[in-house]
């Protein structure tokens, strides 16, 4: 038992650190719920994109989706993609 408590006793235990980067991200977020103009999960991305772009203001935010959308404001990093321009594009090409 003494035996244990040394083998416990010779492990340091370093202080938690923050994860950090140092370069900035692009990120894309699925905006397909934002084609539909009522509904909670449209809100919950429209939201949580505008709070990731709020609070990590060097990182690059798109939403994408295959049906156009509108989104109306928004941090300077949240940027909109743009919807298909022909049914060529909403299927994923030819053939899709």
């Amino acid at each position: 038992m003494a035996e244990g408590l040394n083998l416990l006793k010779s492990f340091e235990v370093s202080e938690p650190t923050m994860l950090s980067y140092t370069s900035a991200v692009t990120i894309a977020l699925d905006a397909t719920p934002l084609t539909v103009s009522t509904g909670g999960v449209g809100r919950y991305t429209l939201e949580l994109a505008r709070a990731l772009a709020s609070e990590y203001p060097e990182d690059q935010y798109w939403l994408l989706s295959d049906q156009p959308f509108r989104v109306a404001g928004g941090p300077a990093n949240l940027h909109l993609g743009e919807g298909p321009r022909n049914p060529a594009e909403r299927s994923g090409g030819l053939g899709g």
